[in-house]
Formats: structure tokens, sequence, C-alpha cells
């Protein structure tokens, strides 16, 4: 997972219009074609990083085809969303998001089109010569002109290399008739391959490569990476396609997979004999699975007392002279750590240093890094209340006209850096996940959500909703299962559903949930006397007829709340049950009850849907309330968590409160998860680049006991006790 700003210059697009204007987003603005220099000029500096984003959210598989549908289809799902987002002011900045997405998608769009026409000429080159010309055309159009001139000398270099060789090509008429393509490739790889490019003379420099590169190679000095076991020695895997027993049987002519670790195990005694010095390393540890790695045999054989380095920091405190500048500062912040910076003088003595009082950036990272060090919260560890950052950016959702939501408040409790980073800074974390083989969990409950909601729409606008302890009638449950075919017919076109194999288990499984359904909402409206009276409540969201709802918290204060109620049913003598449907596991939600109704502040919804739905409806303050989660799968076993919602009412809008006052008081701590193990990443703002928690998590418990976060912990985790993580006594700016 990464992170970027909706207005990062990185995905800005390129120079020039954007084409595509079409249905199929083929259309021309009259600079998209041809090989002239407005078609040079645009292709020129694209945003590649931009584009790969558009292209992995539009679930591009392979051919022109799937490109022009997939990313035509997801400019229009973006535009429908800029369009959405469009009437609220607060939310106009993720409308002009997805409106530069759908820009950027049809810039690529256009790009990739016109890269296949040129890639597959009509009429095609016959000779070597037009093969010459032809690619000549396609280097100077995507990779020539003043691009070049901003690239390193080596690279220009390179390129002049494969103008030269591309023109030697050309030369090749007379020697075969009718060159195809393919050929022509062999031919130029073959050319650029015999024309290595190299620096100096032969035997001076680095040679980089596999050990058995380095074979009858005088080395001064071998440096061998990698030497943990599973690495090298590799493990032994037979080839599934060419298994070692067929091998054999061609006589030793193809080699055996499972001599491959006494290969190169002889490779690399040969080249440890032949060096004059040799650096073996062994990686301690393996970051992205938290474990740790074993030495390689070889590596115990031949080093035999090895020296054991934990990390850079450690050999940089060992070294006797640092390497270059940045090393330096380095091992000078760490020799003031070790002898004196447990105090505030000690720092404050490092910061008089000439040296270092002449290098601003690193008086900041003195400062950050003493902070950091030290057990109380400070500004570096997300508490603004003393700086000035927090008149410019935070609004209060108990003041002025902010409007906020009940998922909106939950992620504050949940992570309070979070909540900073997506709703103050307005950074959306991003998910550069390879191809993802099944639907995900959030288009899977967005696929239910929908269908549900059509379908009780209908039945609402109908008046065929049963009465309280009735069965849904044959006619209504045939429907649904029309609409969740409609419904996912509709998905699997837009190409978010996934691999077909994958997706055809997972379609039967979730239309198999919707039969399910029906008899659980028999179940679930006889037990509760109700009857759907409502259906995706919406009040305060773009399009709705509903403005915000203001809710009194207390203490004199309101708040204005929106938000979409997914299912709203009338109750006998007046009352309401509130409905919020899940299409996961109920897990996360099986302490929640009368006496938790909000798991640490993580769960309002149920209360502020109530009084939002009472206000929207025109029920009394007194009428019987009921909330409740449904969990409407089999993963979520049908069931369903809730309490009553007036009961609850005093306890959730404590929490309201705690929380409005943490935001507007600028408290905004990263609170990790605790470090274990997990195949997904729980929070891209905690661990942007999925390598684990375990030093965020560490840096928590160091800072717990701060009056700071009292606060927040009491909301969290009242029935906490007191760090056990060491205290440090050096001074922190706050």
């Amino acid at each position: 997972m990464s992170v970027r700003r909706p207005d990062d210059p990185d995905g800005g697009k390129p120079d020039g219009k954007a084409s595509g204007d079409g249905p199929d987003g083929g259309g021309s603005d009259g600079e998209a074609g041809g090989d002239g220099p407005a078609a040079r000029r645009r292709w020129q500096g694209v945003p590649s990083a931009a584009w790969e984003r558009e292209a992995r959210a539009a679930r591009v598989e392979s051919g022109i085809d799937s490109w022009r549908r997939r990313l035509t289809r997801y400019a229009e799902d973006c535009t429908a969303e800029a369009d959405h987002h469009a009437a609220d002011e607060e939310q106009a900045w993720r409308g002009d998001r997805h409106r530069r997405s759908a820009e950027r998608s049809l810039e690529l769009l256009s790009f990739v089109e016109e890269l296949h026409a040129d890639l597959d000429p009509r009429p095609a080159p016959r000779t070597w010569a037009e093969l010459a010309g032809w690619c000549q055309k396609l280097i100077q159009k995507y990779l020539g002109g003043r691009m070049r001139r901003s690239w390193p000398e080596e690279e220009r270099q390179m390129a002049e290399r494969v103008d030269r060789a591309v023109s030697r090509l050309g030369d090749l008429d007379g020697s075969d008739d009718e060159p195809s393509v393919a050929a022509f490739g062999r031919a130029l790889r073959l050319e650029l391959e015999g024309a290595a490019h190299r620096h100096g003379h032969l035997g001076a420099g680095v040679l980089v490569g596999p050990v058995g590169l380095a074979l009858g190679v005088e080395l001064d000095l071998a440096v061998v990476c990698g030497m943990a076991e599973g690495t090298f020695p590799a493990r032994r895997n037979d080839d599934a396609l060419l298994p070692d027993r067929e091998r054999l049987v061609a006589g030793g002519d193809l080699p055996a997979r499972a001599d491959r670790p006494g290969d190169d195990h002889r490779a690399l005694l040969a080249v440890v004999a032949a060096a004059g010095r040799s650096l073996l390393l062994h990686p301690r540890g393996d970051l992205r699975r938290a474990a740790d790695r074993s030495p390689s045999r070889w590596l115990t054989e031949e080093a035999g007392e090895a020296e054991v380095v934990p990390s850079f920091v450690a050999g940089l405190r060992r070294t006797g002279f640092p390497a270059h500048a940045q090393e330096y500062d380095t091992r000078c912040v760490l020799d003031w750590h070790d002898d004196r910076a447990r105090t505030a003088g000690g720092w404050n003595g490092l910061a008089r240093i000439p040296s270092v009082r002449r290098r601003p950036e690193l008086l900041r990272g003195i400062e950050l890094r003493r902070a950091r060090m030290s057990s109380r919260l400070t500004r570096f560890d997300g508490n603004l209340q003393a700086g000035d950052l927090r008149g410019a950016v935070l609004a209060h959702p108990a003041g002025g006209d902010e409007t906020t939501s009940a998922s909106r408040l939950e992620r504050w409790a949940g992570c309070p850096h979070a909540y900073f980073m997506r709703h103050v800074l307005r950074v959306e974390a991003i998910d550069d996940a390879d191809d993802e083989h099944r639907i995900s969990p959030l288009e899977r409950g967005s696929l239910v959500h929908r269908i549900l909601e059509r379908w009780l729409a209908e039945a609402i606008a109908e008046g065929a909703v049963p009465a309280p302890g009735a069965r849904w009638p044959e006619s209504w449950r045939t429907h649904l299962l029309a609409v969740g075919e409609q419904e996912c017919d509709r998905l699997a076109a837009r190409g978010l559903v996934g691999r077909r194999l994958y997706w055809a288990h997972d379609r039967r499984q979730i239309l198999a949930d919707l039969v399910r359904f029906l008899d659980f909402d028999d179940e679930q409206r006889a037990h509760y006397g109700s009857q759907p009276a409502a259906v995706e409540l919406g009040f305060g969201m773009p399009h709705s007829e509903s403005g915000p709802v203001s809710v009194e918290i207390g203490d004199g204060r309101s708040m204005s709340v929106r938000g979409s109620i997914d299912r709203v049913d009338a109750t006998p003598h007046g009352g309401l049950l509130v409905v919020d449907y899940k299409a996961g596991s109920a897990r996360a939600y099986e302490k929640l009850g009368p006496d938790d109704p909000t798991l640490g502040g993580q769960r309002l919804q149920l209360v502020l849907y109530d009084l939002a739905a009472r206000g929207l409806l025109g029920v009394t303050d007194t009428a019987d309330g009921h909330g409740a989660y449904w969990f409407v799968s089999a993963k979520g076993q049908f069931s369903d968590v809730g309490y009553a919602t007036n009961a609850a009412r005093r306890q959730v809008l404590a929490a309201v409160n705690a929380i409005v006052d943490g935001v507007g008081d600028g408290l905004f701590p990263l609170h990790p998860d605790e470090p274990v193990w997990r195949p997904w990443v729980p929070c891209g703002y905690c661990d942007p680049d999925g390598m684990g928690t375990r030093d965020q998590w560490r840096d928590f418990q160091r800072k717990r006991d701060d009056p700071a976060l009292s606060r927040y912990l009491d909301l969290v985790d009242p029935d906490r006790e007191p760090s056990e993580a060491p205290r440090s006594t050096e001074g922190a700016p706050r």
C-alpha cells in the first residue's frame, strides 16, 4: 500500500488535449494521430505512474478490446462519481480526483490505441529497409526529440547505439526476400547483445551477476549477498512442466534441478578461493513475513567465526571512518546519543556542534528523533494542539458549518492518524496490489447492498411488502434472484469480479446467499413485528432529498450529520428498527451489545442513524427504537447484532463527545494494530509500505502513559493497564 494527495503532481496529465470523446473512447482531437511534431510532443513525459494506477483500477487485461472496453467504462464510472460529489462542498475534492482519473484514463486509452496502430502498420513493411524505417519512426516518436536532452549522458549514448543498430539492419535487403517483424526483432536483439557497453577496460571495475558468472575471474573483493537457507542454496523444487525424471532421458544434455545446489556450491567455493577477500552477507530476517532467516550452511562452512552485524546502524557504529557526509552525520548523532543524549542537555549539546548547526536538515532530524524517542506525545507523533497547523487545517465537527458522518467519527476512534491523513490532509490510500483474482470484499459488499436496495425499493414502491410475520411471496423471491443476476452481470461487465473461474463460484455463492436472506428476513420481521418502510434513506448526501440532520450531543452542543441508512422498518406502537447490512464476518461485532454499544467508539451508526431516521420520518423521541447489524451472507452466518437505541443513546453520545473533542483539540496519534503476521494490511496509513507495524507499536506503547493520550485511551481502552514499555527520561519538545 502507498499514499498520495489527490493533487499529486505525479498523477498529472500529459501536455495536450485528451481524446476519446466518442462512445468507444477512440475519438481524435487532431493531435493524436500521425507522426508529426504535435504527436511527438504529446507523448513525451507521460505520467506513467498515474497511468499504471488507472489501468489497475480499470482492471485492464490483455488485448486492445479489453483496453477500450475497460478504460471507457472506468472513465464513465469516474465521471458519474465526480458528478455525484459535485454538489457537496466538503466532498468536492473527491469529485475533482475522480474527474482527473476519468481524464487520465481517456488519455491513456488514446495513447494505447495510437501505439497499437503504430505497432501494427498497414500496409505492413516488406523489406529490411522498410522495417528499419518503421522502427526508426517509432523510436523518434516515442523516445526521441527533446525528450533525450534530459537523459543522462550514458543513456543518450545507448540510444545512439540503438539508432545505429537499426540503421545497419536496413542494409540487409537481399539476404531475405520477405523478412517478418519477428525476424527483425530477433536480429535487433542479437545486434545489441553483441555490442554490450562497457566502461573502462576489462579487468577493472565492478562485475555484478550470479555466482557462476565470476568463475575464472580474479577478483580483489567478492561480495556474495543473500546467503540464507532457502535462497542460497535455493529450495529444491522440481519443475512441474519438465521434471527431473524427464530430463534424465536426455542423457545429461538437460541439467537436472536436483544438481543445481551442488553446482552453486562449487561455484561459490571457486569464487571465494580466487578472490583476494570475500564478504559473505546473510539477511537476519524477512521484513515482509516478520520472520527470522537461518544462515546458509555454506556460510557457516566458509566463515567459521563470523562477525555478526545486526543492522546498518550497528555497522555504522563500528566503522573506523564513515564513507560519506550522510554517514558522518548519522555517526555523529549516534555517538552523542550513546554518551549523553538520554538527557535534554545531551541533545542540546549535539545541536551546538558547529558542523551540525550549519546543516538545517540535520537539526530537524535531531529534533524529530529526540521527540520520537521520548515518552511524551509531541507534534511529531500527532499532538497538534500547540502548533500553528491546528488553526490552519482543523475543522471542529461540532462547530460552524462542518458536516460529519458516523463512519468518519468511527475512523478517528480506530486510528486518529488515519482520520488526519484522510479527512484533514485528504490523502487517499492507494491499493497497489497486483492482479486481483477474486472480487474484492468491498465490491462484493457493495454488490449485495445494491441488489437488496433495488429489490426492496421496488417492493415498497409497489406496496408489495408483506405484513409483519408474513413470508415473502414466491413472485418476489423470484424477482430478487432476477435482480441479483442483472447486478452481477453489470459488475462483471465493468471488470470488477476477478478471474472468470473464481467469479463463477463467487456468483453462485452470492445468489445462494440471496435465497437464504429471504428466510432470514422473514424470521427477523416476525421477531420484531416489523415492516420495511424505507430503504437507503439518505440525508445530507449529494442528490438526496433531505439535508444534514442536526444531532444534540450534549453540553449544549450539536453537530450536522449525514449518511445513508440501508433500511428502516416500522415496528409496533410507532417505533423504528434501523438496519445496517454487512456482507462479511460478524467476528468484529461479537462484543457489541447494551453493555458496550460503541466498541470503543468504533460503532456509532445505529444510534446516530436512529436519531436521523426519527427526524426524517417524524417519529417521536420517546418511541421505542432498535438498531441492528444484519450479516447477510454465509460468512456472517445470517446473524444479527444490536440493541435498544433509546437505552444506549447516552453512552453513544458520550463517545461522540470524546471524539469531537479529540478532533477539535488536534489529537491525531498513530494507533497501529498489534504486530502479528497477517496476509493483508489492516491500515494503509499506519503501514503504508506493507512491512509491518512493529516499530510503530513499540513507539505507541512507550508514549501511552502521557496525559495527552488519556482521553483517547479512556475511550478505546478504558480497562487498560499501565504501560510496561521503558520510559525515556530525556526531554522532548511539545
